[in-house]
């Protein structure tokens, strides 16, 4: 009867373990998945650095355009004082040169707020790689948890193999030592 219960708790924890392994390698392929997902949005942060090099750049063009234009405007209306007779002309300029101010400060608007959804997108994905990171956290301390557990198994699992084999061989020497008594009086005394 104790032989029967052994054997039935040795395949229950094989059973055990057989889930417990699964799990452990449901687990690592979510963990691999998660690496990859990481990696992606890491390349993605880097391209939106990238980008947002390049709009800083022509910002710093667009400004030193504009400085360039303010002062090519201060110089017009210095000429307009002196030269009266080309009033027109420099008028006519000096409406091209504000229709060309309203369109830069226009694009300017427009990189600002570029700008703005770009660093808005970078810290929604730093707030994800956070979560992902805290994710990655957990499960590997679930990992360490069911490996604790599954060294806990194997070592009751070894522990009732040993029992197991103990029992058979007690029970064999006990087979063998009633073959060899050849009175009822021995095998009663055996008994």
């Amino acid at each position: 009867m104790t032989h029967l219960v052994s054997r039935l708790v040795l395949v229950l924890l094989v059973t055990v373990l057989v889930v417990l392994v699964t799990v452990l390698v449901v687990l690592v392929t979510v963990l691999v998945l998660l690496v990859t997902v990481l990696v992606v949005l890491i390349t993605v942060l880097v391209l939106l650095v990238t980008v947002l090099v390049v709009l800083v750049t022509v910002l710093v063009l667009l400004v030193t355009v504009l400085v360039v234009l303010v002062t090519v405007l201060v110089l017009l209306v210095t000429v307009l004082v002196v030269l009266v007779t080309v009033l027109v002309l420099l008028v006519t300029v000096l409406v091209v040169l504000v229709t060309v101010l309203v369109l830069l400060v226009t694009v300017l608007v427009l990189l600002v707020t570029v700008l703005v959804v770009l660093v808005t997108v970078l810290v929604l994905l730093v707030t994800v790689l956070v979560v992902l990171v805290t994710v990655l956290v957990l499960l590997v301390t679930v990992l360490v948890v069911l490996v604790t557990v599954l060294v806990v198994l194997v070592t009751v699992l070894v522990l009732l193999v040993t029992e197991v084999i103990e029992q058979y061989f007690d029970l064999n020497m006990l087979d063998e030592e009633l073959d060899i008594c050849s009175t009822e009086q021995c095998k009663i005394s055996h008994i």
